[in-house]
């Protein structure tokens, strides 16, 4: 018996050879390959005569055959060519290579072709078709006379192939699948059942029940998606809370007066959303994401003082030593006064500078390292809460095993690169979400535009004489560190000798020591240095006042996040910022991406453009935050549809009744 589990080789017409090739596709079992859903459809049933045809368009034609000849190329190739004629005249089919269609076009046979068709000396012509004989049973032909489906394709399979072995699948009355979405839901939103719906995604009998079918399917997606969220969720806050808080307020408000400025209202709706988590039964899951230059840090120092206040450890985790000493950096100069113990955390220490750093940790009121911090040895179990940094970079093993060192820990994770709540339900459903949207006042907004090189030079000897500092970002070649030093290194000294030779310059890419990295970030931010030569080593943790102007070359090889990221760096300039792009608009979706670059400012609408161009899978990857591809939804596109399912898995999740065991099942699996 034929179930969603049977291995593809096992269905008539397919076999061991067709399977390798099924296999190349992805396609292994049965569930696999009904679940291939087409890519787009044809639809196929309107017969017209050779009087409509129209150039470069396609059309169904009923045809007898007049005539073929066939001859020989060079190179083992050949060319059949086939006349036919309807009542109003002829029409011409070119076939190149496929000699056997000799026995198949017999003259005075009638047959249905489907093509796009050009003409010819005087006749219309295809020589890109789709046929069957005019004999055949309406309800057997799979090629005209329906909506067609039209599916992906390897090397060695054929769509003719593909939609008989999945529509004699279809039709097998052993082949029965059971429904697993709950009935609730298919009642409530109108729904056919898993076979029905499999039945019209592939032959669909009318556009109605094609799109009610995408629906179903759309719907189940991100049903499980959320469900599963949802019971991660749950998992993970289910430890009890081992650490408890008061609002003693002996060092937040010394803090917040040492600031010199007041918190905007994205920032105090932020710090109440995290304390609220911080006081509530259960530990915090929360995403924190803002703008470039929202001051996001400034709201994670506020929970990590209301920790340090009741006598616990923070700990924060950054993705690169750059971002960890920008944040070192950044508390020391507000909580130093204040008594409160910082330590700084890296990799590479041994012997006895690690034994003393180990138990350092012990008496430290806040941690802060990268991926240093997620060694065995490492102890925070003092830690209360946990802030992780561009939590993106992370993946989920490393995650949790930060998370496991604490037992029952508040976990508070940010990302200056933000993206659409649609989007954030999809990849952080498991987190509580704040946005902050609002910038500080007075805070100016960079101008961005398009340059040539030369133009963009001229502007920065302008600024730096002036007396500001500037960044040149030059792109990788590949994805490869001894590439990216050979490319940065060439262009730097090209650039330094022939055109910055009057300047100080200075170089910095990823294959540094920590200790160089260090001292050149050091000596931009304190003036010693007027023009860094970068990647995009610099994306987050920069923090120069001073740099009025970046020049990004070749933008098109960066998408929208990156580029505003990069823009970021000169966001907190006294000055006008400057932010000057140089390259060629290598494809549509560059010229698109430059258009939105140099318009918006709101990183929310950058990243939701950015989703559209790009599409989530590619953007955020779903597969390395642990979670599904989707074949048909689309958060942004679906966003009401996305939001009714995540009502629906609550309830699900919630209840936990009986009747939703076999979704919850399929939820697991």
């Amino acid at each position: 018996m034929i179930n969603l589990k049977t291995n593809i080789e096992e269905l008539k017409g397919i076999g061991p050879v067709r399977g390798n090739l099924f296999r190349g596709m992805g396609i292994e079992k049965v569930i696999d390959l009904i679940r291939c859903f087409p890519l787009r459809y044809e639809d196929r049933r309107q017969v017209t005569s050779t009087l409509e045809i129209r150039e470069g368009q396609d059309f169904l034609i009923k045809g007898r055959v007049v005539s073929h000849s066939y001859r020989k190329l060079r190179g083992r190739k050949s060319l059949l060519t086939i006349i036919l004629e309807d009542e109003v005249g002829k029409f011409r089919l070119q076939a190149f290579n496929q000699p056997y269609l000799r026995e198949i076009f017999v003259k005075g046979d009638e047959f249905f072709v489907y093509g796009k068709f050009t003409f010819k000396d005087g006749l219309p012509e295809s020589s890109l078709f789709d046929y069957e004989k005019a004999l055949t049973p309406l309800e057997d032909r799979l090629n005209t006379h329906r909506i067609i489906p039209v599916y992906p394709l390897r090397e060695g399979l054929s769509q003719k192939l593909i939609r008989r072995i999945i529509f004699s699948l279809l039709q097998e009355e052993e082949f029965q699948v059971k429904e697993f979405l709950p009935q609730q839901v298919l009642s409530k939103e109108n729904l056919p059942d898993y076979k029905e719906a499999l039945v019209n995604i592939h032959y669909p009998e009318n556009y109605e029940k094609l799109a009610l079918s995408k629906k179903r399917f759309v719907i189940e997606e991100f049903l499980i998606l959320q469900t599963a969220l949802l019971i991660k969720r749950r998992k993970l806050i289910s430890e009890p809370r081992r650490f408890t808080y008061v609002l003693k307020r002996n060092l937040l408000t010394p803090f917040r007066n040492t600031l010199g400025f007041d918190f905007t209202p994205g920032q105090k709706k932020a710090i109440n959303d995290i304390f609220k988590d911080m006081f509530s039964d259960k530990p915090m899951r929360r995403l924190l994401q803002g703008d470039v230059g929202s001051r996001k840090t400034l709201v994670a120092v506020s929970a990590l003082l209301l920790a340090v206040e009741n006598g616990h450890q923070g700990v924060i985790l950054a993705p690169t030593e750059i971002l960890a000493d920008q944040h070192y950096n950044t508390l020391e100069k507000f909580l130093k006064k204040l008594g409160v113990k910082l330590l700084s955390i890296k990799g590479g220490l041994s012997g006895n500078r690690r034994k003393k750093y180990l138990e350092k940790i012990k008496t430290a009121d806040i941690v802060i390292g990268t991926h240093a911090l997620l060694e065995p040895d490492i102890n925070l179990s003092r830690a209360s809460i946990m802030v992780i940094d561009e939590q993106h970079r992370f993946g989920v093993k490393q995650k949790a095993t930060l998370q496991g060192k604490s037992q029952g820990v508040d976990i508070l994770s940010m990302s200056a690169t933000p993206i659409p709540r649609s989007a954030a339900l999809c990849l952080y459903g498991d987190h509580d979400l704040t946005s902050i949207r609002d910038l500080p006042p007075g805070r100016k907004r960079p101008l961005t535009r398009k340059v040539t090189s030369k133009e963009g030079f001229k502007i920065i000897i302008s600024e730096v004489k002036e007396g500001r500092q500037a960044f040149i970002v030059h792109p990788l070649v590949e994805d490869s560190d001894n590439l990216e030093l050979k490319s940065a290194s060439e262009r730097y000294m090209k650039l330094k000798d022939e055109v910055f030779s009057d300047f100080e310059c200075a170089l910095l890419h990823g294959r540094m020591s920590s200790d160089e990295k260090v001292k050149i970030m050091r000596d931009i931010s304190q003036g010693k240095g007027q023009i860094l030569f970068t990647t995009t080593l610099i994306e987050v943790g920069i923090d120069i006042p001073n740099a009025s102007v970046i020049l990004i070359e070749n933008y098109s090889r960066y998408g929208l996040a990156t580029l505003h990221q990069l823009r970021g760096r000169i966001a907190r300039s006294q000055h006008q910022p400057l932010c000057l792009l140089t390259g060629r608009d290598t494809t549509l979706n560059a010229a698109q991406r430059l258009k939105v670059i140099i318009e918006e400012s709101d990183g929310f609408r950058i990243s939701e453009e950015d989703m559209r161009l790009r599409g989530i899978g590619e953007l955020f990857g779903l597969r390395q935050h642990g979670l599904m591809d989707f074949k048909l939804a689309d958060p942004l596109k679906d966003q009401k549809l996305l939001y009714t399912c995540r009502k629906y898995a609550e309830d699900i999740v919630n209840n936990d009744s009986g009747s939703d065991a076999l979704f919850i099942k399929a939820v697991r699996e």
